[in-house]
Formats: structure tokens, C-alpha cells, sequence
């Protein structure tokens, strides 16, 4: 008699099987998480963005430098997203501002108005 060790294809594939079932089913739970985690950075980026407009509104009686000139943000980019400025027209009072968040692959956008 043979002394047989090992599995058979049959064991194999069907251990393939389940594995490939359950990453269908588990692989977009995850980047689901994941993209909620980079979406939930983001607005934090931008909630401390908007901190900042609000501390620079207190300590100057404006959101501009200058007539024209914004404020440097303290955070540009956060998880794959481009942080912007938007404010008003040149020379209209300066009481709002625009934070917009686009991601680098420009396919979703977050807003923060004040």
C-alpha cells in the first residue's frame, strides 16, 4: 500500500472556490470602508480649513489679505482630494468663502460654504 499525503484536486479547487466567493463578497465592503475614511479625512481637512477662515475673519474683520488676495490654507491636499478657495467677486465685500475639495482623479467633489 501507498502511503498517499497531500490534497486532492477536487479538495483544491473547492478550497479556491470559497476563497474567490468570499473575496467577491468581502473586496467591496472594503474599498466601501476605505473610501468613506478618505471622504470622512477630507471634510475634517476641510472643517480645519474653514477654522482657520474663520480665526483669520476674527483676528483681521475680513476673509482677504488684500482686495484680491486670499489667505493662505494651512492644508492643501488630503487623501488624494486638491483643497480650493473660492471667495466672491473681486471687489464685492468679502463676508463668505467657498472651500472646495475635488479629488485628483476629478470624479467627486465636496463643498464647504460659509
Amino acid at each position: 500500500m501507498t502511503d498517499n499525503r497531500g490534497f486532492t484536486l477536487v479538495e483544491l479547487i473547492s478550497v479556491v472556490l470559497i476563497l474567490s466567493v468570499l473575496a467577491l463578497i468581502v473586496y467591496p465592503s472594503y474599498r466601501n470602508y476605505v473610501e468613506k475614511a478618505k471622504i470622512n479625512a477630507v471634510r475634517a481637512a476641510l472643517l480645519e480649513n474653514a477654522h482657520f477662515m474663520e480665526k483669520f475673519y476674527l483676528q483681521n474683520g475680513r476673509f482677504k489679505q488684500t482686495s484680491t488676495k486670499w489667505p493662505s490654507l494651512p492644508i492643501k491636499e488630503a487623501e488624494g482630494f486638491c483643497i480650493r478657495l473660492n471667495g466672491i467677486a473681486r471687489g464685492a465685500l468679502d463676508s463668505k468663502f467657498m472651500l472646495k475639495a475635488v479629488a485628483i482623479d476629478k470624479d467627486k467633489i465636496l463643498l464647504l460654504l460659509r
